[in-house]
């Protein structure tokens, strides 16, 4: 899948041909010539200026597309064989690694920053901050009072994270402790939330993002509905709640959705991830031939999991019901607020690593974001949430040779971002991996 990895810096390449997206994301840079020298872009020019240096690589990509490297905002890194050269081989270059464990996450991350290991580039928020009876104690470092919030955060700096994740079982008084004190140290904070605490208290706190739309469900209803999330679960209760109580034309949505456009919170809405839940009983979903791809130690996890909660027909019809207005929220939201995050949670079951991002697109292209809007959230925002944008995000001199290369236009079909033609990672070439 991918080339042996050899930590040198690799000789300059030069591309011939391509069409560049421009920094708009709405149109091309047409027939261009771009220069590689290290890990970075070096010039990009037009076709005919001249000769190139006897000691470049000169790959002609006429009438290919190129774009910078995807970003999957919301993942979960394992750190097995194969994990992350499926991720560059599906074309995402960057990672944003939402809750992990930062004694496996940050030598990784190091090690691929220094050119030592070859993989997309990490963001790791480290162990998951949560209340009593934490959902993943594997994962989790459990808190009681605000020392323990102090202890735990230091404990996560310490260890060299880029942000903090705090989980749902948090009460509001250290969800407001946790955000204070890690913005205190530098470090951004995720949430996800809708069990004690709910997500708009969150974002009114001054949380940097909000991970998945499923759990702004109550949020979303009226107050006195509530508890239907609680009553039928941590995995139906959201979806009932969508399907059943939520009217899209009520106060309570415009006013979270407002409440976001007035703050800098970013959404996450991990689509992918709840399409999949809700399709865990259709055989198809076993049957996908990108599963080959996957390494066996994550679908071993995969079968030791008992997320599916659906027992009946009525059940399957109400997750989808549940799943489908959500979709219609997130296009309401996009509308007015005009920023989200394009993440998966990788690897939750068949939530595949990077080629699950290719998905993701198509999901939000199919609740009405148009392909320009979502390519450029997918890598210029993503660059601008994570404060790497002077370095990354879109395809200019300078910049990291981050590049997606594909075959058809992504802004005339956003499902063509799986037609890939090359990557390369830090300006190295990465062999594709063929998505079906």
């Amino acid at each position: 899948m991918i080339s042996d990895y050899v930590p040198s810096a690799p000789k300059s390449t030069i591309l011939v041909g391509g069409n560049i997206i421009n920094s708009s994301f709405d149109g091309y840079q047409k027939e261009t010539v771009l220069w590689i020298q290290g890990e970075k872009i070096h010039r990009i020019s037009p076709t005919l200026d001249g000769g190139y240096p006897d000691n470049s690589q000169v790959l002609d990509i006429t009438g290919k597309y190129v774009l910078p490297g995807l970003v999957d905002m919301h993942a979960h890194i394992m750190g097995v064989a194969g994990e992350l050269e499926l991720y560059l081989g599906s074309g995402v270059t960057c990672v944003r690694d939402v809750g992990s464990i930062p004694q496996k996450t940050v030598p990784m991350r190091d090690a691929i920053a220094g050119g030592h290991k070859q993989g997309p580039r990490v963001f790791t928020y480290g162990y998951l901050i949560d209340g009593k009876d934490p959902r993943y104690p594997e994962l989790s470092r459990v808190v009681r009072d605000t020392e323990a919030c102090r202890a735990v955060i230091e404990e996560e700096a310490s260890l060299g994270v880029d942000g903090i994740k705090l989980l749902f079982r948090l009460p509001y008084e250290l969800i407001e402790f946790c955000i204070r004190e890690a913005h205190s140290r530098g470090l951004p904070v995720a949430g996800h939330f809708g069990e004690v605490a709910l997500d708009s208290q969150g974002v009114r706190l001054g949380i940097d993002s909000i991970e998945h739309v499923l759990p702004l469900a109550k949020d979303v209803v009226p107050a006195q509905k509530r508890t239907i999330v609680d009553e039928y679960g941590h995995f139906l209760g959201p979806f009932k709640a969508w399907a059943k109580e939520v009217n899209l034309d009520s106060e309570e949505v415009s006013s979270t959705i407002e409440l976001f456009k007035t703050s800098k919170t970013l959404l996450v809405p991990t689509l992918t991830v709840f399409d999949k839940l809700s399709r865990l009983n259709n055989r198809d979903e076993r049957e996908d031939p990108n599963l080959a791809l996957v390494p066996t130690e994550m679908t071993s996890l995969w079968e030791a999991y008992n997320y599916v909660g659906m027992h009946n027909s009525e059940d399957v019809d109400m997750v989808r019901t549940g799943f489908e207005k959500s979709l219609r929220f997130v296009k309401l939201f996009y509308d007015e607020v005009g920023r989200i995050g394009v993440g998966t949670d990788t690897p939750n079951p068949f939530v595949i690593p990077g080629i699950s991002l290719h998905r993701e697109l198509e999901l939000l292209a199919d609740a009405g974001i148009s392909e320009s809007e979502l390519l450029k959230n997918a890598t210029l925002g993503a660059a601008e949430f994570l404060g790497v944008q002077s370095s990354t995000g879109t395809v200019a001199a300078a910049k990291n040779a981050d590049l997606l290369i594909l075959d058809e236009d992504p802004l005339k079909d956003i499902s063509n971002t799986r037609r890939i033609h090359l990557v390369f990672s830090r300006g190295r070439a990465v062999q594709p991996v063929y998505i079906s």
